[in-house]
């Protein structure tokens, strides 16, 4: 009965694990549709072009990661198998230490790159101060999340897709209406950039906490 037990418990698991898994791709189809298209015809094509960039930009900071978030996800998978949660425990700890050091680095160039970065982009001088808020706002969140980001990774080697998913879902859905707002109370991009961190701080706190 155990034995019939736990494989209906594996069983129940997967069946929401691809349901939140199919919820999350839906989401993110919103997101990269509807929502885009909202923004691109409420900032219009040169502001958007300026969200777009700062983001092309700061994504170069996962060049940091090296390939330690996969393999967090894949120790994490191989540790919960054998039920072994000292190892786990030694993992988490280590990318701690690791992603803390690259908080550091990331925090650092931040401010310089806030300052610097209209030298080699087109941006006209009266965007150059929004563009440069943008870089250092969402630069030091970039700082923090590279570090919890890891416990993102050990759900997934836990595979608890069900948890992410809910997550990234609630993330998108209150973004959608961060943007909103911001957008028709004439905010601009700055209170996006604001509203983005902080959708992206309490996902991965919550991540965290599961």
């Amino acid at each position: 009965p155990s034995a019939e037990k736990a494989f209906s418990q594996r069983g129940e698991r997967f069946l929401t694990n691809v349901l939140w898994s199919w919820t999350g791709v839906a989401a993110s189809l919103f997101q990269g549709i509807i929502i885009m298209r909202f923004l691109i015809q409420s900032l219009g094509e040169e502001h958007y072009g300026i969200w777009l960039q700062v983001f092309s930009i700061l994504n170069y900071f996962w060049y940091f990661d090296l390939g330690l978030n996969t393999a967090v996800c894949n120790f994490c998978a191989r540790f919960i198998a054998v039920r072994n949660h000292e190892k786990i425990n030694e993992l988490i700890n280590t990318s701690v230490f690791y992603f803390s050091l690259i908080a550091i680095i990331v925090w650092s160039l931040s401010p310089i790159l806030a300052i610097n970065a209209h030298r080699f982009f087109r941006i006209k001088p009266e965007d150059q101060k929004e563009f440069a808020t943008l870089i250092l706002i969402t630069g030091i969140s970039w700082g923090l999340c590279i570090m919890l980001h890891l416990f993102l990774s050990a759900l997934d080697g836990f595979q608890r897709f069900d948890l992410t998913s809910r997550i990234m879902v609630i993330q998108v859905a209150l973004r959608s209406v961060g943007y909103y707002v911001a957008l028709k109370t004439g905010h601009g991009l700055v209170m996006m950039a604001e509203v983005f961190v902080a959708t992206q701080i309490l996902g991965y706190v919550l991540n965290f906490l599961n």
